[in-house]
């Protein structure tokens, strides 16, 4: 347990490879763990090492198919690496898992997005923000959307929201 919390406060700070290091330990402890694997993808996601992530998120999967981080965090991985549809199939698992979490369906929202689907982008970004209205990125993200259609005030309209929410976000 201790590589476990040890690796979480190198990942806070940044140190990814320590990180890793002690969630390889961890691992070795006990493997059926799937928060270390899922954990330590993050890490490897962290210094853009996509395919170690996504191996470990796949590990994680299979050891507790029912927990949505691990599918949002690899779909994460794929949308990185421009895999939109692997991304978008991720997400809408991880969503299937837990309904009421809005980060998989901005990030949904994002992939669709990044296809040219924009009626589906935005339709992510509502539901994101229907879930939890403080959450900001939705708001720029559709705003985005919005402004790419042509529709200017309802893109203002949002980037507004965005800046109330978050006076420092620049990219509102």
């Amino acid at each position: 347990m201790e590589f476990f919390n040890r690796a979480h406060a190198y990942h806070a700070k940044g140190n990814y490879d320590y990180a890793i290091a002690d969630y390889d330990q961890a691992a070795r402890l006990n493997p059926k763990d799937a928060s270390t694997y899922n954990n330590r993808g993050n890490a490897y996601s962290k210094k853009g090492d996509y395919e170690h992530a996504i191996a470990d998120y796949d590990q994680a999967i299979e050891i507790n198919r029912k927990d949505p981080s691990p599918y949002n965090n690899r779909g994460n991985a794929y949308y990185r690496n421009g895999n939109y549809d692997r991304a978008v199939a991720d997400y809408s698992q991880a969503i299937e898992l837990n309904p009421k979490d809005a980060s998989p369906y901005n990030n949904r929202g994002l992939a669709h997005h990044a296809k040219g689907d924009l009626d589906r982008a935005i339709a992510d970004y509502s539901e994101a923000i229907r879930l939890d209205p403080k959450f900001v990125y939705p708001y720029k993200n559709r705003g985005s959307a919005y402004q790419k259609k042509g529709d200017y005030e309802n893109a203002i309209t949002d980037y507004d929201r965005a800046v109330q929410l978050d006076p420092g976000y620049l990219m509102a």
